[in-house]
């Protein structure tokens, strides 16, 4: 069965790319899964939902900055 991603996840994974040939040339279903899996602990609520690039945790909707 097909994949299918959200407009916030495909925009999780242009944000990280380089440049937009990088975006058209990596574009495969593991590289956007690898894009939106989150590095960042929240040191407010302890779950890993902070936001690429933007700092905002989308479970407690706090702001920091890395």
């Amino acid at each position: 069965m097909e994949r299918k991603f959200t407009i916030e996840e495909i925009r999780n994974y242009i944000l990280k790319q380089d440049s937009l040939g990088d975006v058209l040339y990596n574009l495969t279903e593991e590289k956007i899964i690898e894009a939106n899996k989150c590095n960042f602990v929240c040191p407010d609520c302890g779950e890993n939902y902070i936001e690429y690039k933007s700092g905002l945790c989308k479970n407690c909707y706090m702001w920091h900055t890395y």
